[in-house]
């Protein structure tokens, strides 16, 4: 067994379940390892994912789709996330070590919290893999054209097609190897963002942001791979390091991809967000496809369809302001009425984005015009 175990072990455990206060309980578990010796720290690793694992539910809180998570370093990833939302600072880890058995054996005890205190997230009705594959607007081809001008070396050419057409075609040099994700080798491209949605969905960021950065090597030309990598590692450094550490990193890391694609509007956007010292968490591909679509109507003066698809665009990702002041402009449009009746409803939207926005001079510029 190495740290690619697929299996995740029912640990042996026993719980004392004690009254305390007033949403937590105390618990004292005993976690095992499968009983397949590998080596110490692996094993004592495995065990005591497995106890936390025993806490979490304890708590009440549910792990998602688990079972698809199939490397091992994801599963415990995933687990000592949900962890530190469960248990209380205090708690201890006796390492008791092997036995008779064979297996590893870790004591944890504390506190951990319970109900809704413990699990305050909402319930996702579809799995982020489920909707990137709804949204899916276009998938791209590849081939190896063995050198292409101006490029040294081997190239892989991406040919991006929608609705059946093929819509551009970019050369991109490939990189050979990419030895530190061994693991990952000849999973196909949807492979890899199921496992890492999977991850993300689990608030397992680091694994995340490793299968998506891989992801994205070996389809430099998709543009999803490339925002949900930066989106994995902004939340996994604001979890270790802080709000501006992850600023600087995920711009870092994000520049490249700019640099390859510079006229690409996602990323340009994706960049002005995390500028603005949003969470980019909230940005979302497709919201901002439906944006683009949304101009795309009020340009040919479909007003009634533009306020749409910028409202969907708006319910995914309110703080997109370009959005919120093309759909104030649209309902001017829309909404029947006279000059009054029409400036209200711009106003309502604006200051409806402002809820979201509050720095952002464009919408408090408007909002003072139409109050004067």
């Amino acid at each position: 067994m190495t740290h690619h175990k697929i299996v995740l072990a029912v640990a042996l455990l026993f719980i004392i379940p004690i009254t305390s206060m007033a949403g937590t309980i105390d618990v004292m578990i005993k976690g095992r390892d499968d009983g397949i010796k590998t080596n110490k720290q692996q094993d004592y690793k495995e065990a005591l994912m497995n106890a936390k694992l025993e806490a979490i539910e304890r708590a009440g809180v549910k792990i998602s789709s688990m079972t698809k998570i199939v490397n091992f370093e994801a599963k415990y990833d995933v687990v000592r996330s949900k962890a530190e939302a469960v248990l209380l600072p205090g708690f201890t880890v006796m390492d008791i070590g092997y036995q008779s058995d064979g297996t590893y054996l870790v004591v944890l005890s504390g506190k951990v919290r319970s109900g809704k205190a413990a699990n305050p997230k909402v319930n996702i009705p579809q799995t982020l893999y489920q909707k990137w594959k709804a949204g899916k607007l276009t998938y791209q081809t590849s081939q190896n054209t063995g050198g292409n001008p101006g490029n040294s070396g081997g190239t892989t050419e991406y040919t991006t097609w929608k609705n059946g057409k093929k819509v551009n075609t970019t050369y991109v040099n490939t990189t050979q190897n990419y030895v530190s994700n061994r693991d990952l080798q000849g999973k196909s491209f949807d492979q890899l963002m199921f496992e890492a949605f999977e991850a993300y969905e689990n608030e397992a960021y680091a694994y995340a942001e490793r299968v998506f950065s891989h992801a994205s090597r070996s389809r430099p030309g998709n543009v999803e791979a490339n925002v949900w990598s930066v989106k994995s590692e902004y939340q996994n450094i604001l979890k270790s390091r802080g709000e501006a550490d992850a600023k600087q990193e995920a711009l870092s890391s994000l520049g490249n991809y700019v640099r390859s694609k510079p006229n690409n509007h996602v990323l340009k956007e994706l960049e002005e967000r995390i500028q603005k010292d949003v969470n980019p968490d909230s940005f979302s591909v497709e919201a901002y496809r439906l944006f683009e679509e949304g101009v795309a109507a009020y340009r040919k003066r479909d007003y009634s369809n533009a306020r749409t698809i910028l409202e969907q665009s708006l319910k995914a990702d309110p703080y997109n302001v370009d959005a919120w002041i093309r759909l104030g402009v649209t309902a001017y449009k829309s909404t029947e009425g006279d000059k009054k009746t029409r400036q209200q409803a711009k106003l309502k939207i604006y200051e409806q984005g402002l809820s979201y926005n509050p720095n952002s001079d464009n919408l408090l510029k408007r909002i003072e015009a139409l109050k004067n």
